[in-house]
């Protein structure tokens, strides 16, 4: 009977333990490609074209992905800066890269709190930077679905209070990773979109990929 009972609880733990393997869904890690993602590698990257407004003597550009395959827009990439940075003097005119998301999905997001006087703070939503093989399930803060978040800006002369531009304002040659996910039903699918920056004014989009 002991053997018994000891047999019957070896099978107890190995169904338990099966039905654990196959519930859990593997991690998601930046810039690592798992079995049943749709993944696009961009050759050549994702470059914004940028043109020059003469008569506001201003940089503009823009371009859009669709990260899941769909047919759809995801994800635009809008940036905009001076010839001179005297020329920062209204809220349409100021230099940044934004990212403008669409269709349910978020992104990591880097809260960074910074002093508006009289011991007050405010807090500034910036794009997040994730670094190779960095895990991506587990971020502490994500955006909103159908919002607009930057990477880097520099803000109009007249703003007083400040923080730092933004994670992605001073790299220069180096990748990272923009976090990314999608509800489906009651889970999340995960992803991420790998940038190479090369300075603030020229970021390519080398590839990106979610759960299927």
């Amino acid at each position: 009977m002991r053997l018994l009972a000891i047999l019957l609880f070896l099978s107890f733990v190995m169904v338990i333990s099966c039905n654990k393997d196959e519930d859990e869904k593997p991690e998601v890690y930046a810039g690592v490609v798992n079995e049943g993602m749709y993944h696009q590698t961009l050759n050549p990257p994702l470059q914004l074209q940028i043109y020059l407004d003469t008569s506001l003597h201003y940089y503009f550009g823009a371009d859009s992905l669709d990260l899941d395959g769909n047919g759809n827009i995801d994800l635009k990439l809008v940036t905009s800066y001076g010839e001179q940075p005297a020329l920062r003097s209204s809220d349409e005119l100021y230099d940044h890269f934004t990212l403008f998301l669409y269709n349910g999905f978020e992104l990591a997001t880097n809260l960074e709190e910074y002093g508006v006087g009289l011991g007050q703070t405010a807090t500034a939503t910036w794009v997040d930077t994730l670094s190779h093989n960095k895990k991506i399930n587990d971020r502490p803060s994500w955006s909103e679905t159908t919002t607009m978040i930057a990477m880097w800006a520099v803000p109009p002369d007249y703003v007083v209070f400040w923080g730092s531009d933004g994670p992605w304002y001073a790299l220069t040659n180096k990748t990272r990773y923009v976090a990314i996910r999608k509800k489906s039903g009651s889970e999340y699918k995960y992803g991420w979109i790998e940038i190479n920056e090369n300075s603030r004014y020229d970021l390519r989009v080398n590839a990106f990929a979610i759960e299927n």
